[in-house]
């Protein structure tokens, strides 16, 4: 039986997870893990709306020991606060008789690209910037930021980035920002979650 199932909503988030599951088990202080990721076909709204029950087909084939479900908040289609529907999720996922000890559901609040603003550092070797030069572009450009000091439109503002520096927006970037980006100290809620629930169900 393999450790771990994963249904995540885009390839971005699908690339992101198994970059850090794979990659920095050491970081997140977990034993080395057998684990697959699966895409739900209807993105964010399918986790929301279906997600459950794409996991629960998988109970019969008794393939694994533990499931968690990881969307976007932005885009799921909901305008319910996401702890309450994560609450929801878990009423129907006990419905089917999952717990607390093999069901979990993270929702990123807003969107993954918020984990990529986590080190402005990373970012800016990845798109070949020198040292200082993104806090200057999010004060000249008079980017909106929220309490943490992060950009509150993450992936517009992301984007954009990565137009001034004429650098690929490719999903392949969150693999090269998971193998590098600080773990300690992070403000975001979902991160925390993934990291929390990962050291309780697979300690080293």
């Amino acid at each position: 039986m393999r450790d771990l199932f994963i249904l995540v909503a885009d390839s971005g988030i699908k690339i992101t997870v198994e970059t850090l599951l794979s990659r920095r088990q050491k970081s997140f202080k977990i034993r080395s893990l057998d684990f697959k990721t699966d895409v739900h076909p209807k993105w964010d709204p399918g986790g929301l709306g279906q997600g459950v029950e794409f996991i629960r087909a998988l109970i019969d084939r008794n393939e694994y020991r533990k499931y968690i479900m990881i969307f976007d908040y932005h885009g799921c289609g909901s305008d319910k606060p996401a702890a309450e529907i994560q609450d929801q999720l878990a009423k129907k996922a006990q419905s089917y008789g999952f717990t607390q000890i093999n069901f979990r559901t993270i929702i990123i609040e807003p969107e993954l690209e918020i984990w990529a603003w986590k080190d402005a550092f990373h970012l800016e070797k990845l798109i070949g910037w020198r040292e200082g030069k993104v806090a200057a572009w999010i004060r000249k450009n008079k980017i909106a930021l929220d309490q943490n000091q992060k950009p509150r439109q993450p992936k517009e503002i992301y984007q954009k980035l990565l137009d001034s520096a004429d650098y690929p927006k490719s999903n392949d970037n969150f693999r090269v920002l998971g193998k590098k980006i600080g773990l300690k100290n992070c403000r975001n809620d979902a991160f925390n979650q993934l990291v929390q629930t990962l050291q309780e169900w697979f300690p080293e």
